[in-house]
């Protein structure tokens, strides 16, 4: 969807969102690096015990291939970091809490707008 169709409180949480994918994305991107690396012992291990030229070239591709997908996760970690520190500093959360409450603000004023002129309660201001 183009911006300019786009709600302010649309963009609002979709930024929140975001923030929140981040830390999924992360989390689950340094879990699948930490369980590939953990292969690596064994790894070795089984290279070291192969029998033949043969059986160590078939381990040594498999491994390879392992490492390939360890070094998309470790990608999609590197991708994901910065926001998910920026999220977790104790400095920034204030400033996502008042996002949230920016948002809710957006929203019923969009609500109130959505309403046609001539059927809009007005509030006298003290």
């Amino acid at each position: 969807m183009d911006t300019k169709n786009k709600n302010p409180s649309d963009i609002i949480q979709e930024f929140i969102d975001l923030i929140q994918m981040s830390h999924d994305e992360y989390i689950k991107a340094k879990q699948m690096a930490e369980e590939f690396n953990s292969h690596t012992y064994e790894w070795t291990h089984r290279l070291e015990d192969a029998r033949n030229k043969q059986e160590r070239n078939k381990l040594a591709t498999a491994w390879q291939r392992e490492l390939k997908e360890r070094r998309k996760a470790k990608d999609t970690m590197s991708l994901w970091k910065e926001l998910h520190e920026f999220a977790l500093l104790e400095q920034n959360k204030p400033t996502i809490k008042r996002l949230n409450q920016l948002l809710q603000r957006q929203r019923s004023q969009e609500n109130y707008l959505e309403i046609p002129p001539h059927d809009r309660e007005y509030k006298k201001k003290v």
